[in-house]
């Protein structure tokens, strides 16, 4: 099983009604957002990571993407009836003023392989997936690429799949992040002297500047009997922190697994 992730981010109004988390209402009150990361496929022999975007944005001035299909059926068509298979993506980004957001882009109105601005500006792009769908299909028919100006490719829905690249994320300037649960989870076989665990790693800006690496990462195991771990202890993540994700096996064998982490991102400035 390929290695996939469904990332989701969650607006206040879609979340805080069903506070599961027992987080203040003070960081309630900040319009803070949920961003929920379901990790998925078969752990690999030596450390793997987890579905990332081809190339990162992680501008310092918000800029224009670009989008296109590789096969003329994905497009915006009007209607209804409308045509076509995938008609629009949401992406996961942040905005020009350091805010992580759903933005909603068009592919061309009548020929998917023609290349379209994005409607907004991105600093950065976590992830993508299809969201509006016609007639010809519920999945996308060719490759729905989204890149830079310049065609730097960033991020990518596989002919017949709804959900792109991006498992991993950048906190923006003017926020903090914090993760408050976890787990992992075997799917199908797991031998009694086998399992896989996932690394999750984080970098901050002390770390990149001085090239030090302290003890900052975290990993989630499940072994032989173990079938599924779960924490909701907190780790807070100040800005510019990027967190990526790893897969690794424990032992001879290759096996499906399964991994839910949520986050909270509030602004503090």
């Amino acid at each position: 099983m390929a290695l996939k992730c469904r990332m989701r981010l969650y607006e206040p109004e879609q979340w805080q009604g069903f506070n599961l988390f027992g987080i203040s209402q003070g960081i309630i009150m900040s319009k803070a957002k949920l961003l929920h990361i379901t990790l998925a496929g078969t752990s690999t022999a030596g450390e793997t990571e987890i579905d990332p975007l081809t190339a990162k944005t992680q501008s310092t001035t918000a800029v224009i993407m670009e989008m296109d299909s590789s096969n003329d059926e994905d497009h915006y068509a009007g209607g209804p009836p409308a045509d076509g298979a995938v008609r629009s993506v949401n992406t996961i980004g942040v905005d020009g003023n350091n805010e992580p957001l759903n933005r909603t882009e068009k592919l061309h109105d009548t020929l998917g392989t023609t290349i379209r601005d994005t409607i907004n500006l991105y600093m950065d792009l976590w992830h993508t997936y299809a969201n509006l769908w016609g007639s010809a299909d519920l999945d996308a028919t060719g490759t729905v690429d989204i890149s830079k100006a310049d065609a730097t490719l960033i991020g990518r829905i596989a002919a017949t799949a709804n959900e792109g690249q991006g498992s991993g994320f950048k906190v923006p300037i003017g926020w903090r992040a914090a993760l408050i649960s976890r787990s992992l989870q075997a799917i199908g076989s797991q031998a009694a002297d086998e399992g896989k665990y996932i690394k999750m790693l984080y970098v901050d800006e002390i770390d990149v500047l001085n090239d030090v690496r302290a003890f900052n990462y975290e990993i989630l195991e499940v072994y032989g009997a173990v079938r599924r771990v779960y924490d909701q202890s907190v780790i807070i993540f100040d800005e510019k922190t990027e967190v990526t994700f790893f897969i690794n096996r424990s032992d001879d064998g290759n096996e499906d697994f399964e991994a839910h982490y949520y986050f909270l991102l509030w602004k503090v400035n």
